[in-house]
């Protein structure tokens, strides 16, 4: 695989997703989603969705394998730079990824705070234990991944705000 690949990090609801695509656009890139991937090979009638979907039912994580699988098959028919969001999903994810594609380059961390978090994700519907749960989930997996890239020096921390229903650089 050739291009530069951009983990893109935060918490959910902190607009990764419209600044990134913007963002991919801008450089012509591509804006690659993990979950997105995954959620899409779910609904897939092939044996790689239906494996997929028992896992999830079961509650087991989805391999690094299966994901890396996904992430590669999509860039393959996409340019570079990739900014890809929702992956690694913790430290030991990193490895194996960067050892089959390459180094990560940079990596963009897009930082909100948990009451702005809990506004948006109340917003959206997502019911107090979700929001704890995702909250978690950052500190504990999120988190040490951007201290791991930010020893590397690849970390780019970048705020966001609400500016009416719109997250903004600051």
């Amino acid at each position: 695989m050739t291009g530069a690949v951009v983990y893109v990090l935060g918490n959910e609801a902190c607009g990764k997703e419209e600044i990134c695509s913007r963002l991919a656009a801008e450089v012509g890139g591509s804006y690659l989603s993990a979950t997105v991937l995954l959620r899409s090979a779910v609904e897939s009638d092939t044996d790689e969705g239906r494996k997929l979907s028992e896992m999830i039912k079961q509650g087991k994580i989805v391999p690094v394998a299966m994901t890396t699988q996904l992430l590669t098959t999509a860039m393959a028919g996409l340019p570079a730079p990739y900014l890809i969001d929702g992956f690694p999903k913790s430290l030991d994810n990193m490895s194996p990824f960067e050892d089959q594609v390459g180094a990560c380059k940079l990596a963009l961390l897009f930082e909100l705070s948990d009451e702005l978090t809990k506004q948006r994700m109340a917003a959206q519907g997502k019911q107090e234990e979700l929001i704890q749960r995702k909250l978690r989930n950052f500190a504990t997996q999120t988190l040490p991944i951007a201290q791991a890239l930010e020893g590397r020096q690849l970390l780019d921390r970048k705020s966001t705000r609400l500016n009416s229903s719109h997250p903004r650089y600051l």
